[in-house]
């Protein structure tokens, strides 16, 4: 099949919020792409990037995306990578794609010195929850919210 993984660029934007496109769909969540192109690329660059994104290929076409940032922990005293988002399309999952860009991400880890991974994933999830178990995660029992500031 031919599947490649690289860093996202700004060439590929487009193609990564078609895939969020499509999470947001698979999560049943709200997604507005409105001006989100400058901004994603605007956090991919610069000194100090603040977002890495990796997007999976085939025949240059995109299946799949995972998207991380570096931040802190107060508890443990040390930044970590959160893994935000890893998604892959419908027609692809079970070919081990998801593991390849999970693979990816540790290295991206460890290349910037980072010791630890943290995500979340919906309760309703449950192929996502086995998925992770098997690669060796272990899950916190935690509730995210949110909250609009305006």
């Amino acid at each position: 099949m031919g599947v490649t993984i690289r860093q996202a660029g700004e060439a590929d934007i487009n193609a990564v919020i078609l895939l969020m496109e499509e999470h947001a769909l698979y999560e049943k969540t709200r997604f507005d792409p409105t001006s989100l192109a400058p901004r994603l690329v605007a956090a991919m660059q610069g000194r100090a990037p603040r977002l890495t994104i990796f997007i999976a290929q085939v025949k240059h076409k995109a299946i799949g995306y995972c998207s991380v940032t570096q931040e802190f922990s107060s508890w443990q005293g040390q930044e970590y990578l959160h893994m935000d988002c890893l998604f892959i399309k419908s027609q692809m999952r079970g070919l081990r794609i998801g593991e390849s860009l999970f693979e990816t991400t540790v290295v991206h880890a460890k290349k910037i010195g980072l010791g630890e991974l943290q995500w979340q994933t919906p309760e309703w999830n449950d192929s996502a929850v086995r998925f992770y178990r098997r690669i060796g995660a272990t899950d916190k029992r935690k509730r995210r919210f949110q909250y609009q500031v305006v």
